[in-house]
């Protein structure tokens, strides 16, 4: 379980991803926008949740803000079909924070296992091979 999850974003947008999140989370607190989470007195949650539905939809300083806020945080963008093409055309997320709707469920497993230290958390300057490599290591096989 996770202890503290903050949910940023339209909630009602991505309602599967919303839930598994909700479902391995103790307590969750939502945010409409980066800015607002930016601007709480919130203290380090474990785990921070962005959703985004389109590619500019968040600012790089705030994204750059965000990590410097909440350096103990395990953060994750889940992104809409809208930002596809996100890592290819984009670099304002670090790949290794970056994950589609279809693949957040097994990586939200990997981020709980980083939160229990279970297994080592991959750096925010992994590069997409590294991601890649780590992703094989520690995903457990679909049964």
């Amino acid at each position: 379980m996770i202890e503290s999850t903050a949910i940023v974003g339209d909630a009602r947008s991505m309602e599967s991803v919303v839930a598994e999140a909700l479902a391995v989370s103790r307590s969750a607190v939502y945010f409409s926008t980066l800015r607002d989470l930016l601007d709480s007195d919130s203290s380090n949650p474990n785990f921070i949740l962005v959703l985004q539905q389109w590619p500019d939809e968040y600012q790089s300083n705030e994204i750059n803000e965000l990590f410097r806020r909440f350096p103990l945080s395990r953060i994750l963008c889940c992104y809409g079909v809208w930002c596809s093409s996100m890592r290819r055309t984009r670099s304002i997320w670090p790949g290794v924070v970056s994950v589609s709707e279809s693949e957040f469920l097994p990586r939200l497993r990997l981020e709980t296992r980083v939160i229990q230290e279970e297994i080592p958390p991959l750096p925010l300057t992994a590069g997409l091979d590294e991601l890649f490599g780590y992703l094989s290591a520690y995903t457990e096989p679909e049964s």
